[in-house]
């Protein structure tokens, strides 16, 4: 009987199959780092989306009362004596879409902030902390104020500064030129520079001032430890020449100052709500001036020349 001819079909053989799988670990080779990228650049964009919120928050606030600021940590509005006292970050809870968490008053800082958090963080384990055992829960933050614009100056500037800061009067290098906000860890592990001793841990939750722990406020530009300078800490970034950190290795992370989980840039938002990324290519003395809200001496600046000009160079 007549059987019709078929033909025979062929398998991979080992060296094809190889090849195959070659070629699809290289394309995934590719495409990982791509994807990383965009969801970073993603991470970018939204983290200065929330500074520029913040950032914006603080002027309707000020702008609220009267062009009073808020203050790092205090009664606010001060004329105020029934008004509510907290930190910072509290006081802009009502201008954030947060007024659920402002009208708790102290119970409302364990609770997240969606625009307090930057998604580039790697310490921003959402978990709440406490400063003792059975202490209060706070919850982390991801940006920081500029000490030099929301704090109280009046140890250098004179009793005449004393008081809430007004907008923008207060600012007189200029708005535009004057950091407002810009980005910290949520956490820091590291042990601090060799000189002064080192420090302990700390990091930014944003329900937290001064007067409950320093170390964990979410603010820069001050030092507990450095009154000599009028409570001013100008000292460069450890392994940095920048007065901030780039994502800082385990155990290099410094609370006083400022830290980026960005590639190359950190995130600031000046006076002006204008947001830029700073590359870790700036000058220290470019950094101090855009820190600075006013002519001040500091390190490489003679106290003897404090009226010089005090303006963000071309590297900002």
């Amino acid at each position: 009987m007549y059987r019709p001819y078929r033909k025979s079909r062929r398998g991979f053989t080992l060296i094809e199959l190889l090849v195959v799988i070659a070629i699809i670990a290289t394309l995934i080779g590719l495409l990982v780092p791509a994807v990383q990228k965009a969801r970073e650049a993603a991470n970018n964009a939204k983290c200065k989306s929330n500074l520029r919120q913040v950032c914006l928050a603080a002027l309707q606030c000020t702008e609220a009362n009267r062009g009073t600021m808020p203050p790092i940590e205090g009664r606010y509005p001060p004329q105020n004596a029934s008004a509510p006292t907290g930190p910072l970050f509290f006081h802009l809870l009502p201008f954030v879409e947060a007024q659920d968490k402002y009208d708790q008053g102290a119970a409302g800082y364990q609770f997240k902030v969606p625009v307090y958090t930057c998604p580039s963080d790697p310490t921003n384990t959402s978990q709440n902390l406490s400063f003792s055992a059975n202490g209060p829960q706070y919850y982390p933050s991801d940006y920081c104020a500029n000490w030099l614009v929301f704090g109280s100056v009046n140890r250098i500037l004179g009793p005449s500064y004393a008081g809430a800061n007004k907008y923008p009067d207060f600012i007189q290098d200029g708005t535009s030129q004057t950091i407002f906000f810009t980005e910290k860890y949520a956490l820091c592990d590291g042990v601090g520079l060799p000189s002064p001793p080192p420090t302990s841990q700390g990091g930014a939750l944003w329900g937290a001032g001064p007067s409950q722990s320093s170390n964990y406020t979410p603010m820069f530009g001050f030092n507990s430890a450095n009154a000599a300078n009028g409570y001013f800490q100008y000292a460069v970034a450890p392994n940095s020449s920048t007065g901030f950190q780039l994502k800082p290795a385990q155990g290099q992370c410094d609370w006083r100052w400022p830290q980026s989980g960005h590639t190359g840039t950190i995130n600031v938002c000046m006076g002006d709500a204008s947001v830029h990324a700073v590359s870790s290519g700036v000058a220290l003395t470019t950094w101090n001036s855009a820190v600075t809200p006013f002519k001040l001496a500091y390190p490489g600046r003679s106290p003897a020349n404090v009226n010089q000009t005090d303006i963000v160079g071309s590297d900002f």
